[in-house]
């Protein structure tokens, strides 16, 4: 019976304390590698990073799209 105990004692501490160290979020795993986010401009069909995108109503827009207005 002490034998299934400790076992399971030292599962349970691998599960909780180790394991979780060597799993990542998606977005840590992002931001690590530098990796963004590209989406296509409905005007002119580029390819831009979403931070730099305008939302508008038929998608988004490059701010080149945007300065030729």
């Amino acid at each position: 019976m002490g034998k299934i105990i400790a076992i399971i004692v030292i599962v349970a501490l691998v599960y909780f304390l180790i394991l979780p160290k060597f799993t990542r979020s998606k977005k840590d795993i992002k931001e690590q590698k530098g990796i963004t986010d590209l989406v296509e401009c409905t005007k002119c069909g580029t390819m831009v990073d979403i931070k730099d995108a305008t939302i508008s109503t038929s998608g988004y827009i490059c701010s080149e799209c945007i300065k030729r207005r």
